[in-house]
């Protein structure tokens, strides 16, 4: 799909794809998929789990695993909350989700074929990701090479972890 900067093209582009499926959103909540940002995506789904790599974020504070412990939006119930690595999603099911959220997380992964490989097995087979990543020209680090896909795929291929 390709996006408008009109919210409600895009909105009319989604809500047939993703309304009423179960979502699982590496390094949320996201406001960007709230009520008021530019892909408002958590009202039209029916379930919506998360994933953070640490029970400490700088951006939520303390986290806890477990059920009802990822709150995304105070209107709905919230979903399970997993501490895991982006990379390994030990312990969820493969072909668990429809849909698959995330946004400015992967360019901060070592490895990050190995993350999308990895998410890919909790996708159903006919679901899909909504993956939001940085304009480069508007990042911090805009002078920063752009890592080559030959890299990328060396990395993958020697599986390097996060220590990297």
């Amino acid at each position: 799909m390709i996006f408008s900067k009109n919210r409600i093209d895009n909105y009319k582009l989604y809500y047939s794809h993703l309304n009423g499926k179960s979502a699982l959103e590496i390094g949320g909540p996201s406001w960007i998929f709230g009520a008021r940002g530019l892909m408002p995506l958590y009202r039209i789904l029916n379930t919506l789990d998360g994933c953070n790599f640490d029970t400490r974020t700088v951006w939520e504070g303390s986290l806890q695993e477990g059920p009802g412990n990822f709150r995304y939006d105070k209107r709905i119930p919230a979903g399970h909350q997993y501490i895991r690595d982006a990379v390994d999603l030990h312990g969820l099911e493969s072909e668990q989700y429809d849909v698959v959220l995330s946004s400015h997380c992967i360019e901060h992964v070592a490895n990050p074929l190995k993350a999308i490989s990895e998410w890919l097995r909790i996708l159903k087979a006919d679901g899909c990701f909504v993956l939001v990543v940085p304009h480069k020209e508007g990042t911090f680090d805009h002078k920063r090479l752009v890592t080559p896909w030959e890299h990328l795929v060396h990395d993958f291929e020697r599986a390097v972890g996060e220590d990297d």
